[in-house]
């Protein structure tokens, strides 16, 4: 088993072919023996195809090179994978020149955006809001990973935000299945996403960070691009759950996950 360990933008940085910024060799050794990191790297390309979808009508043209397969880094690595490519052959794809760079971004979900909002409180959930209306049905359906990896993952995860987290608190939902966690960031602060995929397909996000008072409020629920949404701050934390229009369900789930101090 290997022990380095590979920040999700070196991972992102290996699926974009950017030798110069990711260790390569390493990453692609250590796939032939971890599974694990398999699934970062899996779900870290769904989220790029989630991200290629929501930007087809938006990104110019001009100066776009297609780019087909897989990334550089991962065809030099030898490595299969059997990661679907996000820019399918004959459309423009999101690996080259400014584009490229707006995936890689998209782990950090303030540059991501890019977007002027005024300051509030909330802000920050603005951020995630803009972030998950990009999730289509698709976008977590094909991730199935065995508990002991996603608790390994949620482990590695939760400590970012100086949290410890069970997989068995997510999975108590029914008709809500825990697909998996990563680590995205807002104005340099660690926020960290756990992402759920409801029965009727509907993906649903938990986002949590550190909050910088120590105000208590109960879950709230709202309307956020056009999802149902719900806020609340406890132990020192802010939360978002958002997702899907069944204001019923996040509304039963924020409950529930606030009384158990996730």
């Amino acid at each position: 088993m290997h022990d380095r360990y590979f920040t999700d933008e070196e991972l992102v940085a290996y699926l974009d072919g950017e030798t110069d910024f990711a260790p390569v060799a390493e990453i692609t050794a250590a796939l032939a023996q971890d599974p694990a990191l398999q699934a970062r790297l899996a779900a870290l390309e769904i989220d790029r195809a989630a991200l290629a979808e929501g930007f087809a009508d938006l990104r110019p043209e001009a100066g776009l090179r297609s780019v087909a397969g897989l990334s550089p880094g991962a065809r030099q690595g030898g490595w299969s994978g059997q990661i679907a490519d996000p820019a399918p052959h004959g459309r423009a794809g999101l690996r080259s020149g400014f584009w490229g760079g707006a995936v890689a971004a998209a782990l950090v979900v303030g540059v991501f955006l890019g977007a002027a909002l005024s300051p509030s409180r909330d802000g920050w959930a603005e951020y995630v809001a803009a972030y998950q209306a990009l999730y289509s049905n698709s976008t977590l359906a094909h991730i199935d990973v065995p508990t002991p990896l996603q608790q390994a993952e949620l482990d590695r995860v939760a400590a970012s935000i100086g949290k410890s987290m069970s997989v068995e608190h997510l999975q108590i939902f029914p008709d809500v299945r825990f697909a998996r966690s990563q680590i995205l960031s807002f104005e340099g602060q660690p926020l960290i996403q756990l992402a759920f995929l409801t029965s009727t397909g509907d993906p649903l996000a938990l986002c949590i960070m550190r909050a910088e008072e120590e105000a208590e409020r109960a879950p709230e629920l709202r309307r956020m691009e056009g999802l149902s949404a719900a806020l609340w701050q406890q132990g020192g934390y802010r939360y978002i759950l958002i997702g899907g229009e069944d204001d019923a369900l996040i509304g039963r789930m924020s409950a529930s996950l606030a009384a158990m101090n996730v």
